[in-house]
């Protein structure tokens, strides 16, 4: 008799994580860079008086009346709708906990919008980002909100950037994929796949059984390190603040600013040609930001 020619799902056992101690973060940084691999950073936001000022008590009294885009996914496509800060955190209170159809709110320049802010995420680590960012990062952050059970579909960052991911309240599981490994996960357009890595459907998908995931619990005051064009899906364990810092380097910012030959929309190598200059001539990214600010509410 012949044997299946798919695995189980249990077959799939997915790779631990680098876990990093902040002594050591730059480093291992600067290394996996140069061999691709996200890395976890252990407490490197330990001290920030936001892992217990930020309650969602705490951001509507701050933000609270601030218009923000939360993303829906209720209808046969996402849709993008505006409300306050504070009826979407009163739904996200009262709301079961969800699942991926729940509404989002994501990629918002939290830290633009309300600078104060930033002075409950210090002593922040700049020393991981290329001095372009290095001054002011909370320039680039982009802040997420979310209930219990969110999904975000594998996919990589559409700027091709590498991703620093800080997570302040609840925790978010990661799957991700290495980039060489993103051939064997069914592309559905430029940047997204229809495997979903947790729960791989080998009947559907069998050429998955080719890749070994990375999975990790990222936890408040940790922050993640993907690397540009890692792919990586995303669960909520429960309500979860966080934010990220997309950056390039100069090496990954002329790569993408010619993105467009890999099927990249050629507004988003735009956004990485204006970091390219920045990044190659060494200039202030105070010069360059109304070029690229657009970006921060740009769906891609």
């Amino acid at each position: 008799m012949s044997q299946p020619s798919s695995i189980t799902r249990s077959e799939i056992v997915p790779r631990s994580v680098e876990r990093v101690p902040e002594a050591r973060a730059l480093e291992c940084l600067v290394e996996a860079r140069r061999n691709p691999r996200p890395l976890l950073f252990e407490g490197i936001g330990s001290r920030w008086p936001a892992l217990r000022r930020w309650t969602i008590a705490y951001l509507k009294t701050t933000v609270g009346e601030m218009r923000v885009p939360i993303k829906s996914f209720s209808g046969a496509a996402p849709s993008t709708l505006m409300t306050s800060f504070a009826d979407y955190a009163d739904g996200l209170v009262d709301s079961n906990p969800g699942g991926p159809r729940e509404p989002y709110l994501h990629d918002f320049p939290l830290f633009l919008r309300a600078p104060a802010l930033c002075a409950d995420v210090e002593p922040f680590p700049s020393y991981l980002l290329p001095a372009f960012y290095r001054d002011e990062w909370w320039r680039f952050a982009q802040f997420f909100l979310g209930p219990t059970g969110m999904v975000t579909p594998l996919h990589f960052d559409c700027l091709e950037t590498h991703n620093l991911f800080f997570q302040v309240i609840g925790r978010k599981q990661f799957t991700l994929v290495d980039r060489d490994d993103l051939q064997y996960c069914y592309r559905s357009g430029w940047r997204w796949f229809d495997v979903d890595p947790e729960a791989p459907d080998l009947d559907a998908h069998p050429d998955f059984r080719r890749v070994s995931p990375w999975q990790t619990i990222v936890g408040p005051g940790d922050a993640l390190f993907i690397p540009s064009r890692v792919g990586h899906h995303v669960r909520s364990l429960d309500v979860s603040v966080s934010f990220n810092v997309d950056w390039h380097t100069s090496r990954t910012a002329l790569l993408a600013a010619f993105g467009p030959l890999r099927g990249m929309p050629v507004r988003n190598a735009y956004y990485s040609a204006v970091c390219a200059v920045g990044l190659v001539l060494r200039l202030p990214s105070r010069w360059l930001f109304p070029l690229y600010r657009s970006y921060l509410t740009y769906v891609s």
